[in-house]
């Protein structure tokens, strides 16, 4: 699956809302609170998942300030308990000295509580096509596909139900955001059909520009892929920003500046790699 990995797009997480001044108050106390348990690792869980918000958020995506594309996410109510979550992700990318599309959709189904149930991703450009599609089971999530023309079938121990960075942020807003404070899971990797192990430390309270108001927010960084990885998520548990090391950012924006000012050139995939492949790793 290392050619699937090479052209990763760092998915990002969902949408925000208003804040109130209780919310500032509790801000204000979190950032000059001590963490007693500084340093400890805690686990996560999707059983942790506070309720996702629910609608159609965009995110611009950049490399280097230059706007590669976008992603947009939709997350709604599902008859019978739990929710469903699609994020489509469009980016224009310059291969062989030819700008080509690349583009990906991944739909996940979650039972009450956040656990996931089935999921389905593709992933589409000149040069590669992904389609895989996988089921929980008892201890084990079923994943079968076609890389190519190439099928397969795989089964992936589990000892319950992983979490995708689609419901990360709803988990992580849920838990003791006092700086310092770090976290491990197990995050789970469409792309990639594999659990990738993250660390997580709060690294404190923040307000920033979100949507052209100054939002109160948490920020989180972890290390993915041998690249940082730095998050802000507002209070109600979406993903506003994200910045990973080598010069990608993801930027919550309105659905029709989201799709606007594309690169007409594109990006340079080698360009997107090089800063990984110094370090030896890929993302």
């Amino acid at each position: 699956m290392a050619s699937a990995r090479r052209y990763r797009a760092h998915p990002g997480w969902h949408a925000i809302g208003g804040c109130a001044v209780a919310a500032w108050l509790g801000v204000l106390v979190a950032m000059f609170s001590p963490s007693e348990s500084a340093g400890e690792l805690v686990d996560l869980r999707a059983a942790d998942a506070d309720e996702p918000p629910r609608g159609v958020t965009w995110m611009g995506v950049y490399f280097q300030g230059r706007k590669l594309g976008y992603l947009r996410s939709t997350t709604r109510a599902r008859e019978g308990g739990g929710y469903a979550v699609e994020q489509q992700t469009h980016l224009r990318l310059r291969l062989a000295g030819t700008t080509q599309p690349l583009t990906s959709r991944l739909e996940v189904a979650l039972a009450p509580g956040s656990a996931l149930e089935t999921f389905a991703f593709e992933l589409s450009s000149a040069l590669i096509e992904i389609q895989a599609r996988g089921r929980v089971a008892p201890r084990k999530l079923q994943i079968e596909g076609r890389l190519g023309s190439e099928p397969f079938r795989r089964e992936l121990p589990i000892d319950e139900p992983p979490l995708f960075e689609l419901n990360l942020p709803a988990v992580l807003i849920g838990q003791d955001l006092r700086p310092g404070r770090r976290y491990r899971a197990a995050v789970f990797d469409p792309q990639a059909l594999a659990n990738r192990p993250v660390e997580i430390e709060v690294v404190g309270h923040e307000a920033i520009d979100v949507l052209g108001r100054m939002q109160p927010v948490v920020h989180f960084r972890r290390r993915a892929a041998g690249a940082q990885i730095d998050s802000w998520i507002a209070l109600d548990g979406v993903l506003v920003r994200e910045q990973v090391e080598g010069g990608w950012t993801l930027v919550r924006e309105e659905g029709e500046r989201a799709m606007r000012g594309l690169s007409e050139e594109g990006v340079d995939a080698e360009g997107l790699l090089e800063p990984f492949a110094r370090k030896g790793k890929m993302p």
